[in-house]
């Protein structure tokens, strides 16, 4: 939240419009939902099988930096099995497990001559293949995030330099006014 006030305050010192920390993260919040239907719409359009105009929506240059920042090509468009799928694994697959389990058996000799047949490695379960899936997953958003504030700290130091240069061309521009009055006067 503080690093929200902070933005707020720069983003207020350039000029209007003059918003909250709550409400100029709402805006960010929206810029990104745009951009991200705006990136779903134009994967959508570039899987469509035809009968019909071929119409994507391009993005500006300050909607592709914010893409390539935050990777929202990545996020709308996952490459590979999204996590969570339930899809069926292929035959081969099954085939693959099995012969997996099979080498992990080892025959051990009991008393008497018996046989007894013992697992060297239990396979993990699903549910646990879940788990860590899930695990590596947020350590991964965990450190999307943590970029995410370096980036946003980059955007803020950005944001003050633009500021900086606001201020001093306001400045130059009231300087330039008051000699053009002068002129007019005298």
């Amino acid at each position: 939240m503080e690093l929200w006030e902070g933005i707020a305050s720069e983003l207020n010192n350039i000029g209007p419009p003059i918003r909250s920390s709550s409400e100029w993260n709402k805006v960010w919040l929206d810029y990104k939902l745009k951009l991200k239907r705006k990136i779903a719409y134009n994967r959508k359009e570039i899987a469509a099988t035809g009968g019909g105009p071929y119409n994507q929506h391009s993005l500006t240059t300050l909607e592709q930096a914010v893409d390539e920042l935050l990777s929202l090509q990545q996020a709308v468009n996952p490459s590979g099995a999204a996590f969570g799928s339930t899809a069926p694994a292929p035959a081969s697959a099954y085939l693959e497990e099995e012969h997996t389990h099979l080498e992990d058996v080892e025959v051990q000799p009991e008393q008497a001559g018996n046989v007894s047949i013992t697992s060297r490695q239990a396979p993990a379960s699903r549910v646990e293949e879940r788990k860590n899936l899930r695990m590596k997953a947020l350590e991964k958003q965990a450190e999307t995030q943590e970029s995410l504030v370096g980036i946003m700290q980059n955007i803020n130091s950005v944001c003050n330099e633009i500021s900086r240069y606001n201020r001093k061309i306001y400045e130059l521009k009231k300087e330039k006014l008051n000699l053009i009055n002068l002129k007019e006067i005298a």
